[in-house]
């Protein structure tokens, strides 16, 4: 009775291990996340672009990080680069007070093609509305 619980278990175990290794923790795809999406000129607002591991379920995969390299390819005079891991795929930028377009170019490790973010940086309303307001 022992040895057949032990013939079935081990297969088991094996065949849930490799399931667990191919669909889980391995790599399918690359996602780009840009929180939130758009910068405003008002020297405060702040842009988090992440690049993060896709599994086979389409979540992302645990235990996993994607080295990633940034470009600012156009609109680098309008934000500041607060922060940036590649070895994790992080970059935050910070907006300057001028409106404009940022184009950020990114090269996942694990990707065949580099992706470009368009990130908009919006006009601050309330200095227009102060600047109409002293005239």
């Amino acid at each position: 009775m022992r040895k057949t619980i032990i013939y079935i278990l081990v297969p088991v175990l094996i065949l849930l291990t490799v399931f667990v290794m191919m669909y889980v923790t391995n790599i399918y795809e690359v996602e780009i996340r840009v929180t939130p999406e758009q910068l405003f000129a008002d020297n405060s607002s702040t842009v988090l672009i992440e690049v993060y591991p896709i599994n086979g379920f389409g979540m992302k995969a645990p235990f996993r990080k994607i080295n990633a390299t940034f470009e600012i390819t156009s609109g680098k005079e309008l934000v500041d680069i607060v922060d940036m891991k590649s070895e994790s795929g992080m970059l935050k930028l910070k907006a300057k007070d001028t409106p404009g377009m940022v184009v950020v170019l990114i090269k996942p490790e694990k990707a065949l093609l580099p992706s470009e973010v368009r990130v908009p940086v919006q006009p601050n309303l309330t200095l227009m509305i102060d600047e109409h307001h002293q005239k």
